[in-house]
């Protein structure tokens, strides 16, 4: 399979398919949600989030050996590598829980905020994890 010509280090196609995807998960998460009850609402977002979080865990998996073997990494690298994938969300998790374990009516005074801050916690998270591959394959063949 012919290898696509390299722009150098930085070539924002992955990450443009990323963010679009991103895009067009909210906007069909926010037409879904548009004029339904708040407990169906609620339910979309989370289904929605719990989606996103399998889905970014998973990408790990797919590639994590293949990537570490380009950067002369083991396979117990890799495996250290899904790990402390799904430790980053767990963190998070573990963090929103202790701040609403202090503060129990900020789901419902500041909930778009918190929405928002993992979102884009994940989007930032995932494009660094989309440029690092997308860089490292760029070197593979040379």
């Amino acid at each position: 399979m012919p290898r696509r010509a390299s722009a150098g280090l930085w070539d924002p196609s992955p990450l443009a398919v990323v963010g679009l995807a991103a895009a067009l998960s909210v906007l069909a998460l926010g037409a879904s949600t548009w004029g339904r009850s708040k407990e169906r609402a609620a339910r979309s977002v989370y289904v929605f989030l719990h989606f996103a979080w399998n889905l970014l865990y998973t990408i790990v998996i797919l590639d994590s050996k293949d990537l570490c073997a380009r950067m002369g990494m083991s396979a117990a690298d890799s495996g250290r590598m899904v790990g402390m994938s799904y430790l980053g969300m767990a963190i998070g998790a573990i963090g929103m829980w202790l701040l609403l374990r202090q503060r129990p009516e900020l789901w419902r005074r500041a909930s778009r905020l918190i929405l928002a801050s993992g979102t884009c916690c994940q989007l930032l998270t995932s494009g660094v994890y989309t440029y690092v591959v997308t860089a490292s394959a760029g070197g593979a063949g040379d």
